[in-house]
């Protein structure tokens, strides 16, 4: 044994003979205290934060072909009017024309068009005509005339509609769809020869009106199938501007590859229908220019429209899509600098999806809860139209110096400007009025119930349920859904309408807007007022105290003072981490810490909230750069404390472990950085083959997923004993990595031995073996990456090596690191147990790895002696004496000790 591995193991050795976490320090926190191990899921979505981003500007648009002033209303309600630039609104085919006129009944449904339009949109709106009808004349379908008739036929009801809409002031015409859905039918030109008779639309639109619709653009072929909407348009195109289809059945293959076409080709690509935000994410990745939203705009889809946006528009950090199943996900920021993650389905054709969104370059918090990563759900159905829910959601990313707090629990609902609580004063009547209420601590009439509404609750599932503490269903809701300031807000056993869900928009400092799904609308204390039994009633945002809200516990009592900052941070380097303490704040109602960290003492991120105690650890540091960090304090009402003043320090880069696990009944790492580990499934001890357990891996429900920047070294050795069970090839011993493009793995039988691989995006680089690991008997297993290239070491000898790697595990700053899992979703599980699993920030020599191999096997030889509490042996199996032997590992009684 060389003396730097010696000592590093006496060392470490000591500490385990120690109870774990005994001492103060070791029970401090760390960053990986609050691991959770995330479920195997369908799409990897790895995003940056700091990424630079990509534009993808649209143009949006609300649709009025379906005539509902409400739908209206709602979509300017949440998007705004700035942000809604088209309207489709349309002609009616359902009378004849031949005299040249439109009927009453035409112009009266134009007229309430109209009306809309210009009550809701902003001046100058754009105009998409669409075809809209309850029937069909049967003049526009003659199939006594010919094709080229009924074609201006068809473009003299535009004509005429498009000159009345001109007459009531809406000018703006951009863009004109003759017929709508036509591969459906519809009654839309004569049934034998439809497809012709829709380019005589187009054809006379183009040629017979004395170029009143040059610069206008010609749309075709708006199918309801997106599987025939190639067919149509390349048949019409030499008439059409712009090329246009729905997604209501059809492949994901098609409706992808018909935008690309359409650009190709020179056109305008649009959808006119969109039915769901996956649509718009699909469209957005592969042309579509122009997106309307069927039925209305709620919260996902605003917030898309508005990282979108075509005249300021954020930046795409990530997309993600399963063809198979119809879905999509995207993570997206804003122009404000706020990150969100969005999810959608196809309406009619999903199947349930799960989507893991990865931070790789900082921790986030997603909707306040902490992590890298955040699996999504979304939820599908059995077949077409079987089961969907038109699922859709966005999810808040954040990476700032204010954390929202995770809502879901029982809470009281403080008013920011009066500091009183909303209740009610009775339970026994259908309808309550809400007011605010001084506190009572005992009075369930002013606790809350918020959680999120199931995934299944119907389109978008972004909202919160705010139900009466009381067990008789009674939730928060909008009295005869108002979508207007002023209305009365009550508590109600209502149905979980739109107008009884809820989302929250972080305001800052721990506070809330309060939303509604159905007006978008805040909540609010009627008037600002301070007093007790002030209604509460729903009003215009403006951003004010009297509309924001803060979530507290039920026995705690509301108050907005700040408590006093932390004193005398102190930053100390250590081999792979920073170890930070501080002097507690002397407010009495602190309920925890908000760790911040910069790299260059100006852009300052959230490291950890939630911290209790007054030290903590950050192993998320790595190696060469110098961090300065700051906290505050955060009591039970969510009020802030001033931030510390910023202290500094970095890692030492000293030759260290960065993790060693023991598995003696425990998770924990046994070194100052504090890796600790985290489980999904069941936790199985077994005997071990070093000191007592090892951990038994299924093969089927349970893995172990590190911290995640544990590889993030230019050197590595990863090292640990295993018990393989056998089964199927490419299991994982251990993976780390950043998905399927970026990872290093090491399996103990693939299609042709053992293997080690590393990737960086490009060819794998290997080491591998033509025999596998042994199976049903304890082996040694050691991976070193370092300057002189990769070598595979087993039962301490090196079974091979190749010089020719060159990816360093810096390269990959690997996020998902598993033991027992792979990045791909169709390996098997690991089927085994494994003991003694060691991370170092070093390429260990081979007399190293052969040291640690015979240690384990020395303390297993003892076990196995059964030795007395009165005879001590060294690791070598000799009986020596405690004072004879000067410095090591001693075994006495089955147990090390350390001299």
């Amino acid at each position: 044994m060389n003396k730097r591995f010696f000592l590093l193991a006496v060392t470490i050795e000591c500490m385990v003979m120690c109870t774990p976490f005994s001492t103060a320090k070791a029970q401090t926190l760390s960053c990986a205290s609050f691991l959770k191990a995330r479920e195997k899921t369908d799409v990897v979505v790895p995003f940056r934060v700091l990424d630079e981003g990509v534009e993808t500007p649209i143009e949006w648009g609300l649709d009025l072909a379906w005539l509902s002033e409400e739908n209206i209303h709602r979509g300017v309600n949440f998007a705004g009017k700035d942000l809604i630039d088209i309207i489709r609104t349309s002609y009616m085919p359902t009378e004849s024309v031949e005299e040249g006129v439109l009927s009453s009944a035409q112009l009266g449904k134009i007229a309430e068009r109209t009306t809309i339009i210009k009550r809701y949109a902003k001046q100058g709106v754009s105009l998409n005509i669409n075809d809209d009808h309850a029937s069909v004349d049967a003049w526009y379908n003659d199939a006594n005339v010919s094709s080229t008739e009924r074609g201006r036929r068809w473009a003299k009801v535009i004509d005429l509609s498009i000159k009345r809409y001109k007459e009531l002031g809406l000018t703006n015409i951009v863009s004109i769809s003759p017929y709508n859905e036509p591969d459906f039918g519809w009654d839309q030109g004569l049934a034998s020869n439809r497809m012709g008779d829709f380019l005589s639309t187009a054809k006379s639109l183009r040629e017979d009106f004395d170029g009143a619709y040059d610069g206008v653009r010609i749309c075709g072929g708006n199918t309801l199938n997106d599987d025939k909407a190639y067919t149509w348009w390349n048949y019409l195109k030499a008439y059409l501007d712009e090329g246009n289809t729905h997604q209501l059945a059809g492949s994901f293959d098609n409706y992808a590859t018909f935008f690309k076409r359409v650009r190709e080709y020179g056109h305008h690509a649009s959808a006119d229908e969109l039915h769901n935000t996956m649509e718009a994410m699909v469209g957005v990745e592969y042309g579509m220019q122009t997106g309307i939203w069927w039925g209305t705009c709620e919260h996902s889809r605003s917030q898309f429209m508005k990282a979108t946006y075509h005249r300021a528009p954020g930046k795409r950090l990530a997309y993600a899509e399963h063809r198979d199943n119809w879905t999509a996900a995207s993570v997206y920021r804003q122009t404000d600098g706020s990150i969100q993650a969005f999810g959608g389905s196809s309406e009619r054709q999903a199947l349930t999806t799960t989507y893991d969104f990865a931070s790789l370059d900082r921790p986030v918090w997603f909707n306040g809860e902490r992590g890298r990563e955040y699996v999504m759900t979304i939820p599908g159905g059995t077949g077409y139209q079987e089961g969907q829910s038109n699922a859709e959601t966005v999810v808040d990313v954040q990476s700032g110096t204010d954390i929202m707090p995770h809502i879901d629990g029982t809470y009281k609902i403080m008013n920011v400007n009066s500091k009183m609580l909303i209740g009610v004063n009775t339970n026994t009547s259908d309808w309550t009025s809400i007011i605010q209420k001084a506190n009572n601590n005992s009075q369930k009439l002013q606790q809350w119930l918020v959680n999120p509404v199931s995934l299944k609750i119907g389109d978008d599932f972004s909202y919160y349920t705010i139900t009466l503490n009381t067990g008789v269903g009674k939730v928060l809701d909008i009295l005869n859904w108002n979508l207007n300031a002023g209305a009365d807000v009550g508590a109600f056993k209502g149905g979980l309408g739109t107008n009884e869900q809820w989302y929250l928009e972080y305001a800052g400092n721990g506070s809330f807007y309060i939303r509604s799904r159905f007006s978008n609308k805040c909540l609010e204390v009627k008037d600002a007022s301070t007093y007790a039994s002030a209604n509460v009633q729903m009003g215009d945002f403006t951003g004010a105290a009297h509309q924001q809200w803060r979530f507290i516990a039920t026995n705690v009592v509301p108050e907005l003072e700040a408590p006093a900052a932390p004193t005398a941070l102190k930053a100390t380097g250590q081999g792979c981490s920073v170890r930070l303490e501080w002097e507690a704040s002397v407010s009495k109602d602190v309920a925890c810490y908000t760790i911040l960290r910069s790299e260059d003492g100006t852009d300052y991120y959230t490291i950890a909230t939630n911290v209790t105690g007054t030290a903590f650890i950050d192993n998320e540091a790595n190696d060469g750069i110098s961090y300065q960090y700051k906290l505050y304090a955060v009591d039970k009402c969510y009020n802030y404390s001033e931030q510390t003043e910023a202290v500094t320090a970095a890692t030492t880069a000293e030759p260290e472990w960065v993790v060693n696990l023991p598995f003696e009944n425990t998770l924990n790492d046994t070194t100052e950085n504090a890796n600790h580990a985290a489980i999904y499934g069941n936790t199985t001890w077994v005997t071990g083959k070093v000191d007592n357990t090892a951990l038994r891996l299924s093969g089927t429900n349970n893995f172990v997923q590190l911290p995640y920047t544990v590889a993030n070294h230019d050197e590595i050795t990863i090292a640990c004993w295993v018990y393989w069970r056998g089964g199927n090839s490419w299991q994982r011993l251990w993976d780390f990595g950043n998905g399927t493009n970026q990872y290093m793995f090491f399996s103990p039988r693939t299609d042709a031995g053992m293997r080690f691989a590393i990737k960086n995006g490009g060819d794998e680089q290997l080491l591998r073996t033509s025999t596998n690991v042994a199976t049903n008997k304890w082996v040694h297993v050691a991976v070193t990456i370092g300057q002189g290239g990769g070598v595979l070491y087993v039962n301490g000898k090196r079974s091979t090596q190749n010089a020719n790697i060159t990816i360093k595990p810096s390269d990959i700053n690997p996020v998902f690191n598993y033991i027992g899992r792979s990045q791909f979703v169709a390996d098997p599980m690991f089927n085994g147990d494994i003991d003694d699993f060691r991370i170092y920030n070093r390429a260990l020599d081979a007399e190293s790895i052969k040291a640690m191999y015979d240690q384990g096997n020395a303390i297993a030889d003892v076990k196995a002696q059964q030795a007395d509490a009165s005879t001590t042996y060294d690791l070598s199996g000799r009986r020596v004496t405690k004072d004879s032997h000067r410095k090591g590992i001693l075994v006495q009684g089955g147990k090390k000790i350390a001299k």
